[in-house]
């Protein structure tokens, strides 16, 4: 693989999951979006350093869509679009955080975290990872004011309302249920 386009070239790189929109990233977003890893570890070795870790979605409306156009993944990061293709996904999102070290606290334009899109997309397995790892407060709201326990809940995600009440930290102490100031 020889450097020939900047990393910063963007494109469409596929549709949405709910509302088919056309999702524009670059190399590394598309890579991370469409369960690439080899793809993305050829480009961390080639670039080390070099990448635009955290560029951010844009989206358009798709061919497909009708009625009013609405946002879904815009201002994406290529971790948060890993986490919204799925489970499918769970080893190019681990290997995104503990390998290429992308930035855990990241959130779009509604501010939902890494932990909002995994609940939203029902995502059982990259749920358990980032809470139980803790690598993401659990209890972080929203622009609408929700936390992944209670988004899981409104979306009636009940396997994922288990698996967030259930995490326990490294003391074996449970993850959900304990105040803020307790977290740490």
């Amino acid at each position: 693989m020889e450097k020939e386009q900047p990393l910063e070239t963007r494109g469409h790189i596929g549709y949405s999951l709910k509302r088919k929109n056309s999702v524009v990233s670059n190399v590394w977003g598309a890579a991370a979006f469409n369960s690439q890893l080899d793809l993305l570890r050829s480009l961390y070795s080639i670039y080390s350093g070099g990448l635009p870790l955290e560029l951010r979605t844009e989206e358009r409306r798709g061919l497909a869509s009708s009625g009013t156009f609405q946002k879904e993944l815009t201002g994406a990061t290529p971790l948060m679009l890993a986490v919204a293709a799925g489970d499918h996904n769970k080893e190019v999102v681990q290997w995104m955080i503990e390998e290429a070290e992308c930035n855990t606290d990241v959130k779009d334009w509604q501010e939902n975290t890494l932990l909002h899109l995994a609940v939203r997309y029902n995502c059982r397995e990259i749920t358990s990872y980032l809470v139980c790892a803790n690598i993401v407060d659990p209890f972080q709201r929203n622009a609408e004011g929700e936390s992944a326990p209670s988004m899981a809940q409104a979306l009636s995600h009940s396997e994922i309302s288990n698996i967030l009440s259930s995490c326990k930290d490294n003391s074996g102490q449970k993850v959900i249920g304990r105040s803020r100031i307790s977290w740490g």
